[in-house]
Formats: C-alpha cells, sequence, structure tokens
C-alpha cells in the first residue's frame, strides 16, 4: 500500500523539482567557472569517463544549451575514445 503512494510521491516531485534543481545546477557551474577564472581544467581519467559516458546521450546541442565546464567537443571526443578503448583488444574479453 506504501509504494503506489511513494511513486506517486516521486512521479509529482520530479517534474515539479527537476527545473529548479537544473537551474540551481547551472548556476553553479557558472559560479564555478568564474571563480576557476580562464585557466584549464585538469581533469583525472575517471572524471573524463563519467562526464564523457553523461554527456553524450545528451548530443552537442544540448550541451551547448547548458552551462557546461568544456565546449561539447571535449566531452564527445572523450567519449569516442572511450568506446575505442573498449574494442581496441587490450583487455580481454569474458
Amino acid at each position: 500500500m506504501i509504494l503506489p503512494v511513494f511513486i506517486a510521491m516521486v512521479a509529482g516531485w520530479l517534474p515539479r523539482h527537476q527545473p529548479h534543481v537544473m537551474t540551481y545546477l547551472q548556476e553553479e557551474t557558472r559560479v564555478l567557472k568564474a571563480h576557476h577564472g580562464g585557466r584549464r581544467l585538469r581533469l583525472t581519467a575517471t572524471e573524463r569517463r563519467r562526464l564523457a559516458a553523461l554527456a553524450h546521450p545528451l548530443g552537442r546541442k544540448r550541451l551547448q544549451e547548458g552551462a557546461t565546464l568544456a565546449t561539447p567537443d571535449p566531452f564527445l571526443r572523450w567519449y569516442q575514445r572511450l568506446i575505442a578503448q573498449q574494442f581496441d583488444g587490450s583487455t580481454p574479453r569474458p
């Protein structure tokens, strides 16, 4: 009995609060970029992989619309490298 109520609550929360969360995250990104200045970000390989995997489904157009840490090109290039590494034969397949 509690599960349907919980699902209804979450279903109502997502559309209502998601735009506010997105606006906050975009503004947070702008503030971080302003504090960092024009200097280049140094991301670890793990950070690049995570960002690339999350950025790829969004596509170049949506990434340009949002406030990102970099232009869409690095994210999509990192994703291409990630996929290439999976199929380059350097790790044995199960």
